[in-house]
């Protein structure tokens, strides 16, 4: 299995998000692209970013696979009031780890996507005109070949 499958394993669990808001468009990007908008309007959208891909040994000539990964959550401050949106994020973070925690992504994980295998959930707001507002979470699946 490629990093390629494990990442259609991920975007099937990510549509699966309904709160805050369920995301109208959950797309595979190309690396540094996660901050893509998505081809059709949306007010909620999660791009999927691959960061890194690592191989390793093991006995009987088995391989350890770490694939990265990048979930930017995205959304428009015109969707919600701005004395909202901080609790808005808090709320998106807690679904993408909701989501990917102890996840298995239907057996393909050697073990569920662990915490210590998030790193840091990033917070931003848009900048200058641009009203969006994201929250990162990247985070590593182990597959054992």
């Amino acid at each position: 299995m490629s990093m390629k499958a494990c990442a259609n394993l991920i975007i099937t669990e990510l549509e699966a998000i309904t709160s805050p808001t369920a995301p109208s468009a959950v797309e595979k990007v190309p690396s540094q692209h996660g901050d893509d908008r998505p081809k059709k309007n949306a007010t909620c959208w999660i791009n999927l970013e691959p960061n890194t891909q690592e191989r390793s040994d093991e006995p009987n000539q088995s391989s350890l696979r770490a694939y990265g990964f990048i979930a930017h959550y995205w959304y428009s401050s015109k969707a919600f009031k701005l004395e909202d949106t901080a609790d808005v994020q808090m709320d998106m973070a807690d679904a993408l780890l909701d989501k990917l925690a102890h996840n298995t992504l239907e057996g393909y994980a050697r073990i569920g996507i662990a915490y210590n295998d998030m790193d840091t959930t990033q917070f931003e707001g848009g900048e200058d005109d641009d009203t969006a507002y994201v929250v990162r979470v990247p985070f590593v699946v182990w597959r054992q070949e």
